[in-house]
Order: C-alpha cells, then structure tokens, then sequence
C-alpha cells in the first residue's frame, strides 16, 4: 500500500467543461486574487471551462503514537 507524506500541492486549474459545469463565484475570486497576487500578465479571470483548485496540503503523515511500543524485554526462547 502506497501512502505519502504531506506535501503541498500547489493551486491549479482544472477542466470542468466536458462535464457541463462551470466554476463557482469562489473560485473565481480565489482564481483572480492568487493569480494578481503571484504577478502574473493577462487576463486575471478564470478561463470558461475550468475551475481553480486553491493551493493546499495533502497526504499522511505516519503517527508515532499509532506505532506498537517495542517490549520491554525480548522474549527468550
């Protein structure tokens, strides 16, 4: 079983189009204010089709706690 570790994933567009949906008014806020904030040139709305995934954590990170305590005395045979 594959688990990763929390890492940032960084904001991104998503294709939303071919589903028949269009993006929330969140998202196209979010999607204008991040893409000004970062200085980035042309248009600072969210292109028709898509939606805009805010940068965000992701992944598990192993417990310690979750961990069995080793013995304290290994068994002898």
């Amino acid at each position: 079983m594959y688990s990763a570790g929390a890492h940032r994933v960084a904001g991104h567009l998503m294709r939303i189009g071919h589903l028949g949906k269009g993006a929330s008014a969140e998202a196209k806020a979010a999607y204008r204010e991040d893409h000004k904030r970062a200085g980035l040139a042309g248009s600072h709305e969210l292109p028709r089709g898509f939606t805009y995934v805010r940068e965000h954590e992701r992944g598990i990170q192993a417990a310690v706690t979750s961990r069995r305590p080793a013995p304290a005395c290994p068994a002898s045979r």
